[in-house]
């Protein structure tokens, strides 16, 4: 069994997304869109796991362990349509932060200009062209999931924005099949899985999935000294599994004071800070820890027996717990 190096692999993706984004040329119109495509490399020149290629490269390793050029266009088009996805997503949101750093939209005008968020939305269809135009060439079994994670990212969308979806059905299609699932079932498929792999990567898959987005929910309600800078999950009101739980474990006057604070987007750091003890006082913080933990071990579980290369399966252990940090020691 040969041993994958996921830091070389992420290096060479960095590289790759880079030189992509460098070599696009649009000759007479160059002058024009020069601020902001500048505006856009900065964006996704910003910190990130690459956990999409990452995966992507684990699936094609389930089958065989002979790399192929073809890798990188996935890697490089899974992480633009990923920044896509991000671009939109911060739009519909109204973000004015991601992870500590602006939003595309800000990035090209600091205040509610609407033809900077035009722009962005813009930019994030050119990204969404890039990974078509990558994603394009990977073989027919590889096309057929790239097209059913395109499908699944939409319908998590409008499944967010309705607001009466359950929050495990929004997770299943905006988090799981497009961070986890559909990346290392297009690498399987791409090396030729059969339906046993496919069937053993979607086993894998969900509940890794479900547990990331718990795991990033989670950041958004635990007490801190630095309040993250985002609208975030409880000044939207958005209806989190972790909300919704703590709102059913409440008691009367913990519930009329969360119903108060949550959905406030001008709330403050201090009402910030009181929504989240409340939450934790609920219980509900313990409650989707231990789901976090059960489905982290459900995921390895499967790995036990399942049909996959032993590179494949060295590789998602390591990526199991890249993609959850912290929680292999809960």
């Amino acid at each position: 069994m040969s041993s994958l190096d996921l830091r070389a692999v992420r290096q060479d993706v960095e590289q790759a997304l880079k030189r992509f984004i460098l070599d696009r040329k649009y000759d007479v119109a160059g002058i024009h869109v020069t601020a902001p495509l500048r505006a856009l490399r900065a964006f996704l020149d910003g910190p990130g796991k690459r956990i999409r290629p990452l995966f992507a490269r684990a699936g094609w390793h389930t089958v065989r362990d002979d790399p192929d050029p073809r890798l990188l266009d996935l890697a490089v088009g899974l992480e633009l349509f990923h920044s896509y996805v991000l671009i939109h997503d911060d739009v519909i949101d109204r973000s004015d932060v991601r992870r500590d750093r602006p939003t595309l939209h800000r990035l090209i005008a600091p205040d509610d200009d609407w033809a900077a968020v035009s722009t962005a939305i813009l930019l994030g269809d050119l990204c969404e062209a890039w990974s078509a135009e990558l994603l394009g060439g990977l073989g027919a079994a590889a096309l057929e999931q790239v097209h059913q994670m395109r499908e699944d990212v939409l319908i998590g969308q409008l499944l967010d924005l309705c607001g009466a979806a359950e929050p495990f059905e929004v997770i299943h299609y905006k988090t799981t099949q497009y961070t986890v699932h559909r990346p290392l079932r297009i690498g399987a498929a791409m090396a030729g899985a059969d339906d046993d792999v496919l069937a053993a990567c979607t086993a894998y898959a969900e509940p890794l999935g479900e547990a990331f987005q718990l795991l990033d929910d989670l950041e958004d309600v635990i007490p801190s000294r630095h309040p993250r800078t985002r609208v975030g999950d409880l000044r939207e009101g958005k209806p989190t599994v972790v909300l919704k739980l703590a709102i059913e474990l409440a008691t009367p006057s913990q519930r009329d004071q969360l119903m108060h604070l949550v959905g406030d987007r001008h709330l403050d750091d201090d009402g910030l800070r009181t929504a989240q003890k409340l939450i934790a006082e609920t219980g509900a913080v313990s409650e989707v820890r231990q789901m976090i933990v059960t489905r982290r071990r459900q995921a390895l579980d499967v790995l036990t027996d399942a049909p996959f290369h032993g590179t494949g399966v060295e590789a998602l252990n390591v990526l199991t717990d890249l993609a959850l940090p912290g929680v292999s020691t809960w």
